[in-house]
């Protein structure tokens, strides 16, 4: 078994297909993969961004900028006004209500002011209640007395 080739273990990192070992990198020489990586890390950046918009003459920004804060003020206006119509209309029409539903409310039971269909029960030294249905207050109302 002298001079075989299977006397001997393999060595190196491609079992028996060359030597396994490298050469120094010789900077005098170029890589021939420099070119195609660069090229690569290029295909994956983002797009460049879009040109800026074509720019408007200032005058005509000024103008446009008004025009939008006069229309903007308007509609605050008339949104204040319909909630303060609403806010008036809701006012008058528990006023009503109260007034209609005050004839079969028993005494010691008080129409909420704010919230229509709520009352309170007068609990004595000017303090009322929490507020309630009218059911719940006719209870708490007998349960006081």
């Amino acid at each position: 078994m002298s001079g075989t080739a299977s006397a001997r273990p393999l060595q190196g990192r491609h079992n028996g297909r060359g030597r396994g070992r490298r050469r120094p990198r010789d900077p005098a020489r170029p890589n021939h993969l420099e070119g195609a990586r660069e090229a690569a890390w290029n295909r994956y950046q983002p797009p460049p961004p879009p040109p800026p918009p074509p720019r408007i003459a200032p005058r005509e920004v000024e103008v446009a900028w008004a025009a939008e804060k006069k229309q903007r003020a308007y509609a605050r206006i008339a949104k204040l006004k319909a909630k303060k119509a609403a806010a008036t209309s809701t006012v008058m029409a528990v006023s009503v209500a109260t007034s209609v539903t005050t004839t079969r409310i028993p005494a010691g039971i008080v129409a909420d002011e704010r919230w229509p269909g709520m009352y309170r029960v007068k609990l004595g030294r000017g303090q009322l209640s929490d507020m309630l249905n009218l059911t719940r207050t006719k209870d708490a109302l007998a349960s006081r007395r």
